[in-house]
């Protein structure tokens, strides 16, 4: 479920319940993520590293590296934010 705005354009809030089909599979974009399990538990790969997050567990890391997320149980929902890097200032 989409918390941000459409159009948002310097982060992305979501709520997720099970694995999210773009994160099911290994993935990389410019940026940062937030993920903040709130029930559950979830895998989560970034690079060679592998965490298993629980309740009240959170993982910050660069999304420029390769990573992946899955639930491990049938009632993980946690918050995933993607914060992509500032825009370029406009010039007038």
């Amino acid at each position: 479920m989409p918390l941000t705005p459409v159009g948002a354009r310097r982060f992305e809030a979501v709520l997720a319940e099970g694995t999210p089909a773009h994160h099911a599979f290994d993935t990389s974009h410019p940026g940062e993520e937030l993920c903040v399990v709130m029930t559950g538990r979830v895998s989560a790969q970034v690079g060679k590293e592998q965490f298993v997050l629980e309740p009240g567990d959170a993982l910050h890391y660069d999304s420029t590296i390769v990573h992946r997320l899955a639930a491990l149980d049938g009632h993980s929902r946690y918050l995933l934010i993607v914060a992509s890097p500032a825009a370029a200032p406009r010039r007038s």
